[in-house]
């Protein structure tokens, strides 16, 4: 469900039935950009042509610090839901380099935006 301009957030428990990815479930309420790719790159990478489900998975393995396992689970997820290899592999070299910077900026902010955005459901 969509709660602000490129915010969103899951409305249930959101588990990827990929085996290679073990039991990992993104939790109802958690708010996420999906592929927060720069405008700028949008011709180079554009992120309407992968599946949510990978930025998903991904996203919330950031936020729990799996950096070192998230890039994988995201290249992984994203092969699994039909993304060419060379696509794939290309968005994944993409959150490698780009992805840490991103996940030191935001996090507190993204918390807080959780935080109000849940209590709003209450």
């Amino acid at each position: 469900m969509q709660i602000a301009p490129l915010k969103f957030v899951t409305v249930e428990d959101f588990w990827p039935g990929i085996a290679e990815l073990g039991n990992i479930t993104v939790p109802k309420g958690f708010v996420t950009d999906l592929h927060s790719t720069p405008r700028i790159l949008w011709t180079i990478y554009p992120p309407h042509l992968m599946p949510i489900e990978a930025a998903l998975i991904h996203d919330y393995g950031y936020r729990i610090n799996l950096k070192s396992i998230s890039d994988d689970f995201y290249y992984i997820a994203l092969r699994a839901y039909g993304a060419p290899k060379q696509r794939a592999r290309l968005f994944t070299n993409a959150v490698k380099l780009f992805g840490d910077p991103a996940r030191t900026r935001r996090p507190q902010l993204l918390a807080e935006h959780q935080l109000n955005h849940l209590r709003g459901m209450s």
